[in-house]
């Protein structure tokens, strides 16, 4: 795991099996030499190319034990506008997760 906030992680030596922007902060061709050869470039952005082959993908790798996910806080849809405001504050330490149901 790369802490975007500490490191470029655009300018490490290449060898990721993955890459997911979470924050939709950087794009594929970015990323493309950092990556193996059968490497993923993941994006909550989005883009033509993906399809739900990748996040079967990502689902075997986090199955498997090759990626751990971070879950820092939980909020409820009610409470949108506390995770928003914690997010912005930059002290998160994974992901934070709305939960709509």
């Amino acid at each position: 795991m790369v802490d975007y906030l500490k490191q470029d992680f655009t300018k490490m030596k290449p060898g990721f099996d993955v890459i997911f922007d979470a924050v939709a902060k950087t794009s594929e061709s970015a990323c493309k030499n950092l990556l193996k050869p059968n490497g993923k470039y993941v994006s909550v952005r989005g883009s033509a190319k993906e399809s739900p082959d990748e996040l079967l993908f990502l689902k075997e790798l986090i199955e498997a034990g090759k990626l751990t996910t971070v879950i820092d806080k939980r909020y409820t849809l009610e409470t949108i506008r506390e995770a928003h405001t914690y997010v912005q504050g930059y002290h998160k330490k994974g992901n934070v997760v709305v939960n709509i149901v």
